[in-house]
């Protein structure tokens, strides 16, 4: 995503301006249950330009739309996807392992050197002149969010929940009650896009809630709303 900053924003970033997190924790139950509704799971790494200097950069899994471009990725196959205001998804895919794709990398690598000893720098492939950018923190990041959680099987219990989101300050898309396991109903939530400070918060109460049995995963939702 660094490198892509640069491509793509020409813009002058670490990875220390990126947050970042892996799949460790997505299980098989997510990946069926995000399909119900109309999902898939990928790890994605997304910049995106705010306003002004403001940009964002973050990689971590995201439920993304089945009819997304993104969503028909698989296998070794890597893509960029472009959005623009006036054009929409823009798809840019290929192999990104195996013998032949990865010899083509380096000898693209080797002609920039050979290109670099005797001609003026061409930069086929970098812009040499790049911008110091703001890098917004991940509370200032806007998505929705897919929650899955256990509460106890008692009259109210839903409603403590419901009533601890509206507290915080958020709304619930989608809501659907998977079924009943010892004495636990397992509840699976799709929020309203939201600020991540938001949705933390409001996962910290649901935490604090007696009904509320234990918070199994979350993950970031990528709307068509906030593409």
């Amino acid at each position: 995503l660094v490198l892509l900053a640069a491509v793509g924003f020409k813009c002058l970033i670490s990875i220390d301006d990126v947050y970042y997190e892996g799949i460790d924790s997505i299980t098989l139950t997510d990946i069926l249950y995000a399909e119900e509704l109309g999902y898939g799971i990928k790890l994605l790494a997304i910049g995106r330009h705010v306003s002004d200097n403001d940009y964002s950069f973050k990689v971590h899994p995201t439920l993304i739309p089945l009819d997304h471009p993104l969503c028909g990725i698989h296998d070794e196959t890597n893509a960029v996807c472009v959005y623009g205001d006036a054009v929409g998804d823009a798809l840019l895919a290929g192999k990104g392992a195996g013998s032949e794709p990865t010899a083509s990398a380096v000898v693209s690598d080797m002609i920039d050197l050979a290109f670099d000893i005797d001609q003026p720098r061409t930069r086929r492939n970098l812009e040499p002149n790049l911008n110091s950018v703001t890098c917004l923190p991940m509370d200032k990041s806007y998505s929705q969010f897919y929650l899955r959680l256990f509460l106890k099987d008692e009259v109210g219990a839903l409603e403590h929940v419901t009533h601890a989101l509206k507290e915080s300050g958020l709304s619930v898309a989608q809501l659907v009650q998977k079924g009943v396991h010892d004495a636990q109903a397992e509840l699976v939530i799709v929020t309203q896009s939201c600020y991540e400070y938001t949705f933390q918060s409001a996962k910290t109460a649901l935490e604090n809630l007696v009904v509320v049995t234990s918070l199994a995963s979350y993950i970031r939702v990528r709307s068509r709303e906030n593409a």
